[in-house]
């Protein structure tokens, strides 16, 4: 969500520099006050630094039709985590016990290349 000091138009995701994702086109509410999008994170990608940026306002301006002003302005940081974890290429799978007579068992352990959970 973006927010101006007052209704703006011609504002939208052309605007904003969106590393590793993203982002739907806006909408507007409160008059063109704020506006609102979705960030969609990019596959197969992690960064743990990432804030969305203004790169420009060119087009952007009040009823009056005064251009948009504002530098530096970016959003809190967010993390992506997109990559699936996977089974490591060698002893992937692994066994307690090679060889097995009736009525005994083994422990089987597969080891991926990150944590998981169940």
């Amino acid at each position: 969500t973006i927010t101006f000091s007052e209704a703006v138009s011609g504002f939208g995701k052309t605007n904003l520099n969106v590393p590793h994702g993203t982002l739907s086109d806006l909408t507007s509410s409160e008059g063109g006050k704020v506006w609102t999008g979705t960030l969609t994170p990019a596959a197969n990608t992690t960064a743990a630094s990432n804030a969305i940026s203004v790169n420009t306002l060119s087009g952007t301006a009040d009823a009056a039709g005064n251009p948009a002003t504002g530098s530096d302005v970016t959003s809190e940081n967010y993390a992506v985590d997109t990559v699936r974890p996977a089974l490591r290429a060698s002893n992937a799978i692994t066994l307690s016990e090679r060889s097995l007579a009736s009525g005994k068992t083994a422990s089987v352990s597969f080891h991926f290349n990150t944590a998981v959970q169940d």
